[in-house]
């Protein structure tokens, strides 16, 4: 009987080591070369350690961070990493949700800088004489400008949350035959440039400016301008980017508006759209521009500026001009905004505590233990996201 129990130990202990053998570790590999324009390189080279990166990987392999679909990193204008999960890879496109809004607010740049568009001090409504019956016209309405829109400040009873309407000022909008025309007919409920309020009717009716002072509609106005000089093939826009051509966007405006020495975006246009026109709006976001959020992290013992794109689901833009860091994160919770903040713990936690002043002490894919790394991890909580429902 012992000699039994004895054995069925020794089997138990065998299928433990073979199960945990097939489990393969980790191993960091360089971004693969191709023709899309990126300049790809190692970690190593830029002075991030890897054991953190490590960590990182294996604390999303193992779901502790739920449903990521892809991390990139990039530094001094390389890709050093890029990882896809749940079986996405680098040639499939990514729902970008909310955060393809900064494509409309990079248009109004190009617009400003083609003289179709003279400023964005312009009254809306001068961009709509077609519409001579707007309702509900009063003072407040006059003075809406293209500004209050790419700030979310326009005044409008036009919230995700049932105010005017019985239900979503955005649902009676998609209903709508007109949407423009249901639009500009809200009733205003504050005086525009002064309250905050997320919501999808300000890039509509900024696109349909576009539109009006250019002839393009604007996924042919972002795809000439924008798209096609990055080498972004997506002439019929949707909403969905290759997380490579996310970065690109990224990278466009950490160089202040140059891809490859050619100017695609003025520089003036890029920190003025990227700074916080809204300031200190809660504890955790610095602030919101042009469509851009702003956040500072905590970087060893100081504080760095951060502007980002963000959308429903977990997509991400991170610019940090200081580090000349880009990231790119796409996932797959949607209206789980617990969960959707996975990225900016990525960030606080292993991206920005891995760059280093100094040459990497870790080489890539050693053999030195990843919990031998200590580290205290910046554990503020994440920014209270306000995203598309």
């Amino acid at each position: 009987m012992g000699g039994i129990i004895k054995n069925s130990t020794i089997l138990l202990l065998l299928s433990v080591v073979l199960i945990s053998c097939s489990v393969s570790p980790y191993v960091y590999k360089n971004p693969k070369k191709t023709s899309d324009g990126l300049i790809t390189g190692n970690l190593s080279e830029e002075n991030i350690d890897s054991l953190l990166i490590h960590q990182m990987i294996d604390a999303v392999s193992s779901g502790e961070y739920d449903d990521i679909h892809s991390i990139l990193i990039s530094r001094n204008k390389k890709l050093l990493f890029e990882e896809y999960f749940a079986g996405y890879d680098m040639e499939m496109p990514h729902p970008m949700t909310s955060a393809a809004k900064i494509f409309v607010s990079a248009a109004v740049g190009l617009a400003i800088d083609m003289n179709s568009i003279k400023s964005v001090d312009d009254a809306v409504l001068d961009y709509f004489p077609m519409y001579t019956d707007i309702q509900n016209i009063d003072s407040n309405k006059l003075q809406l400008t293209i500004e209050d829109l790419l700030t979310m400040r326009c005044g409008y009873d036009c919230s995700y949350d049932a105010g005017y309407f019985s239900e979503s000022c955005v649902e009676q909008m998609k209903k709508a035959p007109d949407p423009v025309k249901f639009l500009l007919d809200l009733p205003m409920v504050s005086k525009p440039g002064t309250e905050f309020i997320y919501n999808d009717a300000s890039p509509i009716l900024v696109s349909r400016i576009v539109y009006a002072s250019s002839g393009l509609k604007i996924d042919e106005f972002e795809f000439e301008f924008l798209f096609k000089p990055l080498g972004i093939n997506m002439r019929n826009f949707t909403g969905d980017l290759r997380p490579r051509d996310m970065l690109k966007i990224g990278l466009l405006y950490l160089n202040n508006g140059l891809w490859n020495g050619q100017r695609i975006l003025p520089k003036e246009w890029i920190q003025k759209s990227t700074r916080a026109h809204i300031e200190h709006m809660n504890k955790y976001n610095l602030g919101y521009g042009y469509y851009w959020w702003n956040i500072n992290f905590n970087y060893r013992s100081k504080t760095i500026r951060c502007f980002y794109a963000a959308g429903n689901g977990g997509q991400y833009i991170f610019v940090v001009p200081d580090l000349k860091l880009v990231t790119v994160f796409t996932g797959g919770n949607y209206n789980d905004y617990k969960d959707m903040s996975g990225p900016y713990y990525l960030m606080s936690r292993y991206i920005l505590p891995s760059i280093n002043m100094e040459p990497d002490i870790h080489p890539v894919n050693s053999k030195h233990s990843r919990e031998s790394l200590k580290h205290e991890p910046d554990d503020s909580k994440p920014p209270l996201f306000i995203f598309d429902k």
